[in-house]
C-alpha cells in the first residue's frame, strides 16, 4: 500500500505539473516546422580570369649570370593584360660529361675465373665502382670476349646497378639494361645503355651472361686487367655460383675492365645558385623534383630524382614599370635550363546566387571565357575556404568531372581556382557553372542555443561573425526572423555588421506569451555565409508556483521519508549475504556460491527447503509459492524459476535481494535452459554462473572474507554462552587469537565490539570456575 501510495502521489505531481506548464512545456514544434527554412540571394565573389605565360628560357653553359625583363603587360585581342607574378626555376645545372674509369688498359686482359667456376645456366661477375656526386650514367662500356656457338644461336648480356651497402637487395635500376650478340666470335669494347641517375654513394655494376638453352657460350666472357700494385685497385671484383658470391683470385690487384659515361649534377647550394629581381634579392627554393624523365632504348619512361630551383615573385599591385630579373652562380658550369616566366591575366566579373538552409548554403556561379584567338589557359577564383562540389557546362548543358584545382595569389588576394581543359581552337566563347559549400561563420558564445524567458521579461539573441582562423569578421548584412510554434513568421529585420558581433532587438515575452518561438540569425557579405537557430521558450517564473509545489511537498513527505527509510536499511545490503544456492525442482543441488559462509551440507539443506514448499503449499491449498523463512537474524529468501529455484541465505530481509535474486535465476535460467532440462546431476557445468553472480551481487573479495570472519565469530560468541568448563572456554580464546593473527585489522574495524563481549564473556566464566 505504502507504495502505491507513493506512486499514486509522483503521478498525481506529473499531471499537475503537466496541466501548469502543458501548454508552453519546451517543445521542437517552431524548429521542427523551420526544417525546409531556406534563404536566397546574389552571389559577389568569383573571377573569370585569362591567362597566358610569356616564357624565356636559356639553356647551354652557365658562366656567371644569366638576365632578361620582362615587361609590364601585353595585348590580346585588345584586351589588356597585366603583370602578376615572376616566375623563375633553373633545372639541370651540370658539369660537362666524363668517363668514370674503373680499368680500361687491355693489353693482356685476362679472364677472371675458369670456366668450371660456373655451375649455372647464367654467368653474374660485379665490379664495384663508387659516385661521388648525383650522377645520370648513360652507357656503361665492358671489354668482352668469347664465342658463340650454334647456327642463329643468340648471346644475352645485361648489366644492373646494385646498392652496395644493400646488396642482397638486387638492382635499383629502373628498367633491364641489355645486348644481344648473334654466332661467332667477339672480343673488344661493348657499350650497355642505362641512361638513369644515381644518388651519391658505393654501387656494383652486376653483369649477366647467358645463351639459348642446347647451345654453347664461353660464360667467362668480361675480362679483367691485373695490376702490379694493390693502390690501383677500384674494390671488390666478385663472381657467382650456386654456393654464392665469391671474390675472383686476385682481387686485391683485379678488376673488371669497364668505365662508364658519367654527368654531374650539381647541387644549387654546392653553386650557391640566387636571383633578383631589379637589384632586389629573391630567394630560391630548392628541392629534388621529380620531373626529370629518363629513357632506355625500346624501355618505358621512367622518372628519377633531380634538383630543380624555383620561385614565383608575385606582385601586389600592377606594376609602372619593366622588371629587371638576373640569375647567378659561383662557378662556370658546362650547362642548364633556366627558365623566366611572366605571367599576365585578365579579369571578367562573374555571377551567381546562394541557397542556404540551416545546416549548408550552395554557392552556384556563373564562369565566362573571354573570347580569344590565342591558346590561353583559363581559370576561375574562388574564395580558400569554399569546396567544389559541381562543375557544369553550361554552354552544352552537361556536369565536368575533369576539372583541376589550384592555389591562387594575385595582387594580394589569395585563394583557390579552378582550371578547366577546353577543346577547339580558342575563338570560341563558353560558359560554366560551379556550385561550392562553405563553412558556416556564425558562432555563438553561449553553451546551448536553447533559451528560457519567463513571462515579463526581455531578452536578447547574440552570435558572433567569425572566419576558419578564429578571426571576426566585419561587413555584410544580418537578417533576424523570428517564427512561432506553428512556423509562423512573427517578425522580421537586417542590421549591418560593423564588428563581427551582432545582437537581435529585443524580445518582449509580454507581448508574444507564452509558448515555444524559434529565431532564425542569418549573414552573408555575398561571398561567406553564417546561420544559427535559437530555441526559445516562454514560460512562468517558478517563484509563482511555490505555494502549489509547497503544499504538494507537504502530501508527498511522509510517502518520500517511508522511502528513504527504505533505502537507508538497504545500505550495504551486500553485507547481510551469506550463501546462494540453485535447486531443482525435485530439491537437487544445482550450483553453490558463498559469500563468506560455507554449508555443511548443501544437499540437506536443498531438500528440506524444497520439502518445506510443498508442504506449505499442500497445507494451504495455494499456488503461490514460498517466498522467504524467518528465523530472527536467519532469513532464507526464494525466488522460483521455470526449472529451478534460488535460495539466499542472508540477515537481512530486503526488497533489493529479492530483487536481485530474481533477476539471477532469470539469467542463469536463460543461460543454462538445455543444460537444465538435460541436467543428470553433474555440477560442474554450471561453474560459469560465477560471473552472473559477481553481476548481480557485486561484492568484493575483501568483503567475503569480512562476511567469514563474522560467521566465524558469532559461532565462537554462540560457544561463549553456553561453554561449561573451562578447556571449552580456552579453546575459544586461543581460536579468538588465531583470528586476530591474521585478520587483525579487518576484525578490529568491523568486529572490535564483538570480539570484546566474546573474550569478557570467556574471563567472566573463567573468573566463576
Amino acid at each position: 500500500m505504502k507504495k502505491s501510495g507513493f506512486l499514486l502521489t509522483i503521478l498525481f505531481l506529473g499531471l499537475l505539473f503537466s496541466n501548469i506548464f502543458g501548454a508552453f512545456n519546451y517543445s521542437r514544434g517552431a524548429t521542427d516546422q523551420l526544417d525546409n527554412f531556406s534563404i536566397s540571394g546574389n552571389c559577389e565573389s568569383g573571377v573569370s580570369n585569362l591567362y597566358i605565360t610569356e616564357l624565356s628560357t636559356w639553356n647551354g653553359t652557365f658562366t656567371q649570370y644569366q638576365s632578361s625583363t620582362m615587361e609590364t603587360n601585353t595585348s590580346v585581342n585588345n584586351n589588356t593584360m597585366d603583370l602578376a607574378a615572376i616566375k623563375l626555376k633553373a633545372i639541370q645545372l651540370r658539369d660537362a660529361p666524363y668517363n668514370l674509369v674503373v680499368a680500361n688498359n687491355i693489353t693482356n686482359s685476362q679472364v677472371a675465373v675458369p670456366e668450371t667456376a660456373f655451375d649455372t645456366p647464367r654467368a653474374r661477375m660485379a665490379q664495384y665502382f663508387i659516385l661521388d656526386n648525383f650522377t645520370f650514367i648513360g652507357n656503361i662500356w665492358l671489354y668482352l670476349s668469347g664465342v658463340i656457338v650454334g647456327i642463329g644461336a643468340t648471346g644475352y648480356f645485361q648489366i644492373d646497378i646494385y646498392n652496395a651497402s644493400d646488396f642482397a637487395s638486387g638492382p635499383i635500376n629502373e628498367v633491364t639494361h641489355a645486348i644481344t650478340k648473334g654466332a661467332g666470335i667477339f672480343i673488344g669494347w661493348d657499350s650497355i645503355l642505362v641512361n638513369e641517375y644515381f644518388e651519391p654513394g658505393a654501387y656494383y655494376a652486376v653483369f649477366t651472361s647467358w645463351l639459348s638453352p642446347g647451345l654453347s657460350m664461353n660464360n667467362n666472357s668480361w675480362r679483367i686487367k691485373d695490376y702490379t700494385a694493390p693502390a690501383d685497385n677500384k674494390g671488390p671484383s666478385l663472381f657467382e655460383n650456386s654456393s654464392g658470391w665469391f671474390n675472383i683470385p686476385g682481387d686485391a690487384t683485379t678488376d673488371f675492365l669497364m668505365y662508364l659515361e658519367a654527368t654531374h649534377f650539381c647541387d644549387p647550394n654546392e653553386l650557391n645558385l640566387s636571383a633578383s629581381i631589379n637589384d632586389k634579392p629573391v630567394q630560391f627554393y630548392h628541392k629534388k623534383d621529380y620531373t626529370v624523365k629518363a629513357v632506355s632504348f625500346l624501355g618505358p619512361l621512367i622518372w628519377k630524382p633531380v634538383w630543380t630551383s624555383e620561385i614565383t615573385y608575385y606582385l601586389d599591385e600592377p606594376p609602372d614599370k619593366d622588371f629587371n630579373v638576373t640569375i647567378s652562380i659561383n662557378r662556370t658550369i658546362a650547362g642548364g635550363s633556366v627558365e623566366t616566366r611572366g605571367r599576365y591575366f585578365y579579369e571578367e566579373p562573374t555571377t551567381g546566387t546562394f541557397l542556404a538552409n540551416r545546416s549548408s548554403i550552395q554557392w552556384d556561379v556563373n564562369y565566362k571565357k573571354v573570347n580569344s584567338s590565342l591558346t590561353l589557359l583559363v581559370f576561375f577564383r574562388y574564395p580558400t575556404d569554399w569546396r567544389v562540389s559541381k562543375v557544369y557546362d553550361t554552354s552544352y548543358d552537361i556536369e565536368l568531372f575533369e576539372y583541376g584545382i589550384f592555389y591562387s595569389y594575385f595582387y594580394g588576394e589569395r585563394g583557390h581556382a579552378l582550371w578547366i581543359e577546353e577543346w577547339g581552337d580558342g575563338t570560341q566563347t563558353y560558359t560554366y557553372r560551379a556550385a561550392f559549400t562553405s563553412p558556416n561563420y556564425l558562432t555563438t558564445s553561449q553553451a546551448i542555443t536553447v533559451r528560457e524567458i519567463y513571462l515579463g521579461d526581455r531578452s536578447t539573441m547574440k552570435a558572433n561573425i567569425k572566419n576558419t582562423e578564429g578571426q571576426f569578421v566585419s561587413g555584410g548584412n544580418t537578417s533576424f526572423y523570428l517564427y512561432g510554434a506553428d512556423g509562423s513568421l512573427v517578425e522580421s529585420y537586417n542590421k549591418i555588421n560593423t564588428n563581427g558581433i551582432i545582437e537581435s532587438n529585443e524580445i518582449d515575452s509580454g507581448s508574444l506569451g507564452l509558448g515555444t518561438y524559434s529565431m532564425v540569425i542569418f549573414w552573408t557579405n555575398g561571398e561567406e555565409y553564417g546561420i544559427i537557430v535559437y530555441d526559445i521558450t516562454i514560460s512562468i517564473n517558478p517563484l509563482l508556483i511555490t505555494g502549489i509545489i509547497a503544499a504538494i511537498a507537504v502530501i508527498a513527505t511522509g510517502l518520500l521519508l517511508t522511502y528513504g527509510r527504505r533505502k537507508l536499511a538497504e545500505r550495504r545490503w551486500e553485507k547481510s549475504l551469506h550463501h546462494l544456492l540453485v535447486i531443482s525442482k525435485n530439491g537437487t543441488p544445482m550450483y553453490s556460491y558463498s559469500f563468506g559462509l560455507t554449508l555443511k551440507d548443501s544437499a540437506l539443506i536443498s531438500g528440506m527447503l524444497s520439502a518445506l514448499t510443498s508442504f506449505m503449499r499442500e497445507t494451504t491449498g495455494s499456488k503461490k509459492e514460498l517466498r522467504r523463512i524467518d528465523q530472527e537474524d536467519k532469513k532464507i529468501i526464494l525466488s522460483h524459476g521455470d526449472f529451478t529455484t534460488t535460495a539466499i541465505l542472508a540477515s537481512k530481509d530486503l526488497p533489493i535481494i529479492h530483487d536481485r535474486a530474481r533477476q539471477f535465476l532469470e539469467r542463469f535460467e536463460a543461460v543454462y535452459s538445455d543444460k537444465i532440462q538435460k541436467w543428470v546431476g553433474n555440477t560442474e557445468i554450471f561453474k560459469g554462473a560465477n560471473k552472473i553472480v559477481e553481476e548481480f551481487f557485486p561484492i568484493e573479495m575483501e568483503q567475503i572474507l569480512i562476511n567469514k570472519i563474522g560467521f566465524e565469530l558469532q559461532k565462537l560468541m554462540e560457544k561463549a554462552e553456553t561453554a561449561r568448563d573451562r578447556t571449552t572456554i580456552t579453546a575459544i580464546l586461543s581460536e579468538i587469537t588465531n583470528l586476530l593473527d591474521k585478520y587483525q585489522d579487518l576484525i578490529l574495524k568491523n568486529y572490535g565490539k564483538l570480539v570484546n563481549v566474546i573474550i569478557n564473556t570467556a574471563h567472566q566464566k573463567l573468573a566463576a570456575d
